[in-house]
């Protein structure tokens, strides 16, 4: 999780600035700004390498899950001091779309985590078969399964609701063809690494968490039949093997 976060941090900062850098001079047809240029995005650079500082340290402090959301501070921090440098269009577009889903993701990784870890069992509990722990770890495994399919059903309808909107904004800022493309490029990008991130945060977490419940529920399962063979004298059928190619084969008569 936390090599997750420093990814999401720092490429969502990256992602935030180098459009207005570099597509933004290109923008001949904008019909609010024209040609938009800014002398100050040298100061991007004590930014970025304040923001690499300050998660690396937080993350290297953080002991417990709920630490993590100090994550959220530097990187709240390094928007605030960018957006004075990209004007005019205070704020920028570009530069606040990117901060809030990065923020939101990185948020929603964060309380799914804290949260949704509570629900794997101790080691020693596993030890003990019984009904109510694999009941127990049958609704655990049910509820997590149910919260990545929301997750990706809700990320699904958005991005289609939100990149369809977006393509057709570009086409009303700018008038040129060229223009339109080079703005839908960039578009195209912002959603691929918004995609990249939200896939290995919540979702890779909720996977991993239902991973580990199904390991659970088996070795709870296998257990319970020991304990239950132990106690009625019943012998628990084993995992067949293959055989051995080193026995020797019976006899022909």
């Amino acid at each position: 999780m936390k090599r997750i976060l420093f990814y999401g941090y720092l490429t969502g900062y990256i992602l935030q600035i180098v459009g207005p850098i570099f597509i933004d001079p290109l923008l001949t047809t904008n019909v609010l700004y024209g040609v938009r240029t800014y002398p100050y995005v040298i100061l991007t650079i004590p930014i970025f390498l304040i923001l690499v500082s300050a998660e690396y340290a937080i993350l290297n402090w953080a002991e417990r899950t709920k630490d993590l959301y100090w994550t959220l501070v530097p990187y709240s921090v390094a928007f605030a001091l960018t957006l004075p440098l990209f004007v005019p269009g205070f704020p920028h577009a570009n530069v606040t779309f990117i901060y809030v889903c990065g923020l939101v993701i990185s948020a929603l990784a964060i309380a799914i985590q804290q949260n949704i870890e509570g629900l794997r069992l101790d080691q020693s509990a596993l030890q003990t078969g019984g009904r109510q722990l694999v009941d127990y770890l049958k609704e655990a495994l049910s509820l997590s399964k149910q919260i990545m399919v929301a997750l990706l059903a809700g990320y699904a309808g958005l991005v289609i609701t939100f990149y369809s909107r977006m393509i057709a904004l570009n086409g009303i800022t700018v008038s040129n063809a060229d223009e339109v493309l080079l703005m839908s490029m960039n578009t195209g990008f912002h959603f691929g690494w918004i995609s990249v991130y939200f896939l290995i945060g919540p979702v890779y977490c909720t996977f991993r968490t239902t991973i580990q419940l199904l390991s659970q529920l088996k070795t709870v399962v296998h257990n319970g039949a020991l304990a239950d063979g132990a106690a009625t004298g019943t012998p628990v059928a084993q995992p067949l093997r293959a055989p051995d190619r080193r026995e020797r084969a019976p006899a022909s008569r």
